[in-house]
C-alpha cells in the first residue's frame, strides 16, 4: 500500500503544472536531477514591448553668440544611446509633476525642458507598441498685444523623431 500511495504521489508531482505568472520572462526550466519541466509564464506583455529605462544627458557644447548655452541633448535607453541632438538652450530633467504645466501628457516616459532669453522647447517620449516617439513643443515668451492683453503662444506637439525598438 506504501508504494502505491508513493507512486500516486510522484505521478502527481510529475504531471502538476506551475504558473507563476509573477515572472518577467518566459522560461522552461530544467533540474538535471528530476524531469519535471517547470514553465514559467509572463501574463503581462511580451518582452518586446517592455518599456525601456530611460535617461537623459546634457552636455554642455559651450556658448553661441551673446553667451547663449549649446547643449548637446542625448537619451538612454538601458543605457544604450538612442538620440542625440544639439540646440541653443540649456536643458533640464524635467519631473513628472510639471507635465501638466507644459501640456505633456501624462503617459509620457521623460521629459526634459530647454530655454534661453525668451524662447526654448519641450522634449518628451512617448511609447507606441515597439517604438519610442520624441516630441518637441516650441515655446516662446508672452508678450503684450496691441489692446494690452498678454499673449502667450501655444504651439503644438511635433514628433520629430521614431526610434525601433526592436
Amino acid at each position: 500500500m506504501k508504494i502505491l500511495i508513493f507512486f500516486l504521489f510522484i505521478c502527481m508531482l510529475v504531471s502538476c503544472k506551475f504558473n507563476f505568472s509573477a515572472s518577467d520572462e518566459k522560461s522552461t526550466v530544467e533540474s538535471k536531477d528530476s524531469p519535471v519541466k517547470i514553465k514559467i509564464e509572463n501574463s503581462g506583455e511580451s518582452s518586446g514591448n517592455k518599456t525601456p529605462d530611460l535617461k537623459w544627458e546634457f552636455v554642455n557644447k559651450g556658448t553661441a553668440e551673446f553667451d547663449t548655452p549649446i547643449t548637446e541633448v542625448i537619451l538612454y535607453a538601458n543605457d544604450k544611446k538612442i538620440f542625440s541632438m544639439e540646440e541653443k538652450l540649456g536643458f533640464n530633467s524635467l519631473d513628472k509633476e510639471g507635465y501638466s504645466n507644459y501640456k505633456i501628457p501624462q503617459t509620457a516616459l521623460v521629459a526634459a525642458y530647454g530655454w534661453w532669453a525668451g524662447w526654448g522647447m519641450i522634449l518628451y517620449v512617448m511609447q507606441n507598441a515597439n517604438t519610442l516617439d520624441v516630441y518637441k513643443i516650441h515655446l516662446e515668451e508672452g508678450y503684450m498685444d496691441d489692446k494690452g492683453e498678454q499673449v502667450t503662444p501655444e504651439f503644438e506637439p511635433e514628433k520629430i523623431k521614431s526610434i525601433n525598438l526592436n
